[in-house]
């Protein structure tokens, strides 16, 4: 699957980011930190780790690149668990998009950011 990411936005980080990983806003406009479990997912951290104070650029749209914290299947809506990886959503969860590949925890799967 190749990922074709949309729309990027450039923020400062809040905490280390790790690569591939849901982020959500901080404390200020531009300021993202790791997702929280369920939190309201801003979006994914392009390929390189940064740590506190850095720059990161997110995917905003399209197709991104995430890391899988549990069994996916593709089609199935995805939200951030409490460490920025992706699972499964529960038809009641806001979720952040749609898996594009089937994986289990710890692979690099692909999302459709906002379906």
């Amino acid at each position: 699957m190749n990922n074709k990411p949309g729309l990027i936005a450039n923020y400062r980080a809040v905490g280390a980011l790790a690569a591939a990983v849901f982020a959500q806003f901080a404390t200020a406009d531009d300021l993202v930190t790791l997702c929280t479990a369920g939190g309201s997912v801003q979006g994914v951290t392009t390929g390189a780790a940064v740590v506190d104070g850095d720059r990161v650029d997110l995917i905003l749209t399209d197709i991104a690149p995430i890391t899988y914290g549990a069994a996916v299947a593709r089609g199935q809506r995805l939200k951030s668990d409490a460490t920025g990886y992706a699972i499964p959503a529960a038809d009641v969860d806001i979720s952040a998009g749609t898996a594009q590949v089937s994986g289990v925890a710890g692979d690099i799967g692909a999302i459709l950011l906002g379906r």
